[in-house]
């Protein structure tokens, strides 16, 4: 396997400290890859990281007119360096995965087709969960496509849709869809059956307590499931 065995998670410490909740499942990820290694990145090291790695990029990155536009970005720049998996923090680790990177130099998840539908686009990316190895084309064409001055013009009207727009998963899928054909072929799309069996919808039935035979089937090939916390968006409001 190319990609190299470490996964990421990024949680600033600026506001509050990682939730117990959020230990349970990174826990899960320790478990499930013992034998990768395991970086947590806080507010501190992801300020000096950029700041060695990246100096041209420091200002622009403080500049960057939300906190969770900084959060998308540094994770590109993580991988960009090191390469590896990026997970966020409301990932929950079922099955080892690596089976699905053999041969692969860039993975990132899909979304739901509900989610597809809801923001009448082709598909939706999320980096929630990517991997790549160092230097990947696509990761530096997210950064270069973050790193410039429209995406500092942002719309304070609809922050959380400025937010998916400009770094998030709308902005991920438009640079992907702006790649020639062979440039998506270095690009694997996990189906989202495998790491986002869940929408919106049924996760909200399911922390109801419901129990059915369709939320039950969603798990039947599932490596990882994302909960989809939006800790972000509370931070915009």
């Amino acid at each position: 396997m190319e990609i190299p065995r470490i996964i990421h998670q990024i949680w600033s410490d600026k506001y509050k400290p990682l939730p117990e909740f959020f230990k349970t499942l990174a826990q899960t990820w320790k478990d499930v890859y013992p034998d990768w290694e395991y970086i947590y990145w806080d507010e501190a090291k992801m300020d000096d990281f950029v700041k060695r790695e990246y100096p041209l990029y420091y200002n622009f990155y403080y500049t960057l007119p939300f906190d969770s536009q900084r959060w998308d970005l540094i994770r590109f720049f993580i991988l960009n360096k090191m390469g590896g998996m990026h997970v966020d923090f409301d990932y929950e680790a079922v099955e080892n995965m690596e089976c699905l990177f053999e041969g692969k130099t860039c993975c990132i998840g899909l979304e739901p087709d509900a989610h597809v539908q809801r923001y009448g686009v082709k598909y939706v990316l999320n980096s929630a969960l990517m991997a790549s190895v160092p230097g990947h084309p696509f990761v530096k064409k997210l950064i270069e496509r973050i790193c410039s001055p429209e995406t500092l013009i942002c719309s304070q009207e609809n922050k959380p849709m400025c937010v998916l727009s400009t770094t998030g998963p709308l902005f991920q899928a438009n640079v992907y869809s702006s790649l020639s054909e062979e440039e998506k072929e270095q690009v694997y799309l996990i189906p989202a059956k495998n790491v986002t069996p869940f929408d919106s919808v049924q996760l909200y039935r399911l922390r109801m307590g419901e129990k059915s035979e369709e939320l039950e089937a969603c798990m039947k090939e599932a490596y990882a499931v994302h909960y989809f916390a939006n800790t972000w968006v509370s931070l915009l409001l």
